[in-house]
């Protein structure tokens, strides 16, 4: 039970079989945010932040629209902004697209398989 209740982020058997594919999704998405943030100065790496985490919020509201029964993410939604300016920041210290994409998407891969629900295929 520790898995459920507190110790969510230890990934389980079936969490673990999907990360890497969570991985694998998520990487483009990484690979151009760091192709496009490559040598940006903190201003604009700060509007590319906002910008991103923008669409990252109304992607997940959008989902939320459409399966309410994952009513849960709201309350997660205040997180993404804080791991986005995580990887923003990580991104500035690297300015390397494949680097900066590699670690990002296993990071949110790993948020993502840990955070939502499992469902039975």
């Amino acid at each position: 039970m520790a898995q459920v209740v507190w110790l969510q982020w230890w990934l389980i058997g079936a969490r673990l079989r999907i990360f890497p594919i969570l991985a694998v999704a998520c990487f483009p998405w990484f690979l151009a945010a760091g192709v496009a943030q490559q040598n940006l100065n903190l201003g604009e790496r700060v509007l590319w932040w906002l910008g991103q985490s923008t669409v990252l919020i109304s992607g997940f509201i959008l989902v939320l629209y459409f399966l309410p029964q994952l009513s849960f993410i709201y309350l997660l939604l205040p997180l993404f902004p804080i791991f986005m300016a995580i990887v923003s920041f990580c991104s500035a210290l690297l300015n390397n697209p494949w680097s900066y994409a590699l670690g990002s998407s296993l990071f949110f891969g790993w948020v993502l398989a840990s955070a939502f629900p499992l469902s039975k295929i």
